[in-house]
């Protein structure tokens, strides 16, 4: 009897794998059948694991070290089109960061109102007296009287002011140009010119005038600028609301053949500061240029030497007699002054 060994092979086919795909090669090994290496052939052993239609079978050999008793054949299957990987988990997004809350700016403190200025009073009249009219009728005579009222004056509730301090509204138009004289103006060179008339008006020169002697010769109308609206409160020879510097009487003017003397009066006519050769007059100072001032023979001299001048003032509260004067002259009364004019 022969033993009759019938050798089976199942060919199991594989599903259809044509829409299949293989990422990349692999290494792969399959035990050897009963006879061994021989067996190994074209891999049918990776039918499943390396199908043909993605992957290509090499056979690399079949190995000597026996596992599970058995050979191994080892193949590579290539890839034919690898697909690219599937692609990772989407990287986190990332967070936002918060931004920060503006910090409101502090709102300024509100500023406060200015204080109200009192409305200026006004005048109180009296009321008046409706007239009233009489009327009696009798039977036999007829008597009409009619008594009429007159209105009184209106009476104001305080006395007219005769002064303010600069700051006051009624300063306003001149405050500006009175205060630049004080401060700046007396300094200039030809502020003798300009404020020539301040030992006339206030009794000082300008040099040494302060701010309320400015503001009476704005008040006088004695420069040239905007008049002040009133006189000052404080002056360095009061009363201020005038606009000649009172002083003791002057004693009795001594007459020369020169020159006529009038007592009280100012010259007027234009102030000389300069002489017309360009030096200095010396307008109002005690002493100059080696002379002295105060003695009308000396004053009568100067103004004798200089054909611009037609006169002078002599003033007892300075007790100086260096106010040239040039035509046209416009005498004035003036309390303290007296006139010296040419012959």
């Amino acid at each position: 009897m022969h033993d009759v060994f019938v050798f089976l092979v199942v060919v199991l086919q594989a599903p259809s794998l044509g829409d299949a795909s293989c990422a990349k090669d692999s290494n792969h090994s399959c035990p050897t059948g009963i006879i061994g290496c021989a067996s190994c052939g074209l891999g049918s052993c990776l039918r499943t694991t390396c199908p043909k239609a993605d992957y290509e079978k090499h056979y690399t050999g079949c190995t000597d070290s026996l596992a599970n008793g058995k050979k191994q054949c080892n193949y590579v299957c290539k890839c034919k089109t690898p697909s690219p990987p599937a692609p990772g988990p989407a990287p986190p997004r990332p967070r936002p960061v918060p931004r920060p809350r503006p910090v409101p700016r502090p709102r300024p403190a509100p500023r406060p109102a200015p204080a109200r200025r009192p409305a200026p009073a006004r005048p109180t009249f009296a009321p008046a007296t409706v007239p009233t009219t009489t009327t009696t009728t009798t039977t036999t005579t007829t008597t009409t009287t009619t008594t009429t009222t007159t209105r009184a004056r209106p009476t104001t509730t305080a006395a007219a002011r005769q002064c303010a301090p600069l700051s006051d509204d009624n300063n306003a138009a001149c405050r500006g140009e009175v205060s630049w004289a004080f401060s700046d103006g007396k300094f200039q060179s030809w502020a003798s010119d300009a404020y020539g008339s301040m030992m006339d008006v206030s009794g000082v020169s300008h040099s040494s005038a302060s701010i309320g002697d400015f503001q009476r010769l704005f008040f006088c109308e004695q420069v040239a600028g905007t008049p002040c609206g009133l006189a000052p409160c404080d002056c360095s020879h009061p009363p201020c609301n005038t606009c000649e510097a009172l002083s003791a009487p002057e004693p009795a003017a001594v007459s020369s053949g020169s020159y006529r003397v009038s007592a009280n009066t100012h010259c007027g006519g234009f102030t000389i500061a300069h002489w017309e050769s360009g030096s200095s007059a010396n307008y109002g100072r005690s002493s100059g240029g080696g002379k002295d001032y105060s003695t009308l023979a000396e004053c009568e001299a100067e103004c004798d030497a200089h054909a611009e001048c037609s006169a002078f003032n002599m003033r007892a509260s300075s007790g100086r007699c260096s106010y040239w004067k040039s035509s046209p002259l416009n005498p004035f009364p003036s309390a303290g002054n007296s006139c010296h004019r040419k012959n």
